[in-house]
């Protein structure tokens, strides 16, 4: 019995400890993906046949948009920000 409650006390810490290091904040139900260079942030660049050919956030390419505009891809059809 007392390995058994030693196991469980040993699972619960462990969850506890890989929850909070791997963790990230939320705020009102969404991630907070403000700082782009947390750990918990990756980001890929590549081209349209394979988008991972490349691991990191990238300068210029990987931006945070905080203020809302329209897409000119789209047409200007799609909002940046909803």
């Amino acid at each position: 019995m007392m390995k058994k409650k030693a196991f469980v006390i040993f699972f619960l810490l462990s969850t506890v400890f890989i929850l909070k290091t791997y963790s990230y904040t939320v705020q009102n139900g969404c991630p907070d993906f403000s700082d782009i260079q947390k750990s918990y942030v990756e980001g890929y660049t590549g081209d349209f046949s394979d988008p991972f050919q490349q691991n990191g956030i990238t300068d210029g390419r990987h931006t945070l948009i905080s203020e809302k505009e329209f897409d000119e891809n789209t047409g200007s059809q799609l909002s940046t920000l909803p």
